[in-house]
């Protein structure tokens, strides 16, 4: 079966018109030479999603201390334009041009034979992603416990919570829905952040790499270009931040979210709650 979707596959990646009209816009942009290494690059190409407030930007940064890969420095959309829209289309058009961009603007280390690209939302268009990229591009799932996800505040916001019970329900459960897919990986970020070096050690064994103890570190070995886009300044891993649901002010959120029978399914199957806790 996976030899059958390798195939099927490259054979639709090899005919997708609009992947060869976003080729022409990067021949157009750029010499001869780095085109061929970064058309290369996106051949290989990873996506990272998961719901928001689940640690994407650790996980791209952990990425950037790889000599092999070169992080994307904000979060194009370029897979998920419509995500954020009141109607989110899943069949609408990608713009891999917003990666070229980015990508064009940075000097990018002779070792790097990958690009990554961080927006929370591609969870929801990866299936598609997967295809329009062809079979050397993987996709990462990164999930974290719903109770931290929804009583998080993000720096721009932080007198509210930033994620609903609903959004997490939906976006992991795209994920979820991606988890037998032979380039799909699931990663928790509790295990990121109380068990590095096995995680990435998986990680790197799953995108085709030799595991590099600059990964390790993180964040003083992260290459991530400041941006925008990005926290001022990327956070130590630290087991702090997990379970801080669990404070009394919190208490509310957490029982919101608890009261959706989808949640609870979804916090079960990845390990959040045993079987018979609600």
């Amino acid at each position: 079966m996976r030899e059958l979707l390798t195939r099927v596959d490259g054979a639709l990646h090899a005919f997708d018109r609009r992947r060869l009209r976003r080729r022409l816009w990067l021949w157009r942009a750029t010499s001869w030479k780095d085109f061929r290494r970064i058309d290369s690059m996106t051949n290989r190409a990873i996506l990272i999603g998961g719901c928001g407030r689940s640690g994407t930007t650790v996980l791209n940064g952990l990425l950037s201390c790889h000599p092999d890969i070169q992080v994307v420095d904000i979060e194009t959309s370029a897979f998920c334009q419509t995500a954020y829209a009141e109607q989110v289309d899943l069949a609408a058009d990608f713009r891999l041009e917003r990666v070229y961009r980015r990508l064009v603007r940075i000097e990018i280390p002779a070792s790097c034979t990958r690009w990554s690209e961080k927006t929370p939302k591609n969870v929801l268009f990866a299936g598609r992603a997967l295809l329009y990229l062809g079979p050397g591009a993987r996709f990462i799932h990164i999930v974290r416990d719903g109770r931290d996800v929804v009583t998080s505040r993000h720096r721009r916001a932080p007198d509210r919570y930033w994620v609903s019970p609903k959004r997490w329900i939906l976006d992991v459960e795209a994920g979820r829905a991606l988890e037998d897919h032979p380039r799909v990986i699931t990663v928790r970020y509790e295990d990121l952040m109380l068990d590095l070096e096995p995680q990435l050690r998986r990680l790197c064994a799953f995108l085709d790499l030799s595991f590099d103890e600059r990964m390790l570190g993180y964040p003083e070995t992260a290459r991530v270009p400041r941006s925008e886009g990005w926290v001022p300044r990327l956070r130590p891993i630290s087991e702090a931040s997990v379970g801080r649901w669990r404070a009394p002010e919190h208490a509310e959120a957490v029982e919101e979210l608890l009261s959706d029978r989808r949640a609870v399914a979804l916090m079960r199957h990845y390990g959040y709650l045993a079987p018979d806790d609600d």
